[in-house]
């Protein structure tokens, strides 16, 4: 987890961490969010205490928004890499035609005895 001090804090209600009103859309903030649930629920006194359990039934809705936006990004990025393989495509084989024409031509010049 970050430990940074700086990091985004989950509200709390009685002790326990609680989801905030506002999922945030920003990777960064929800790792945030999430490595503060995760340090609540390492506060706790065991893995059977309810402060336990809670911080982490909130680490894992966190991970699951965490995840959706994740898949997105990735999904964002593959279009765009297929976008630009297609179009590198398109560009070879229209350096390979013209590189076939090319030597097409100066077979004909040596034919022809120039």
């Amino acid at each position: 987890m970050t430990g940074d001090s700086s990091s985004a804090k989950l509200p709390r209600v009685g002790g326990l961490v609680q989801m905030p009103e506002r999922v945030p859309r920003s990777t960064e903030e929800l790792l945030q969010l999430m490595d503060d649930a995760c340090a609540a629920a390492a506060e706790a006194d065991g893995a059977t205490a309810p402060a336990y359990d809670h911080g982490m039934r909130v680490f894992a809705q966190l991970n699951a928004h965490y995840q959706v936006y994740m898949a997105r990004e990735l999904t964002d990025a593959h279009i765009g890499l297929k976008r630009a393989t297609d179009r590198l495509s398109v560009a070879t084989w229209w350096l390979v035609a013209i590189t076939v024409t090319l030597a097409a031509i100066e077979i004909a010049k040596v034919i022809a005895g120039h």
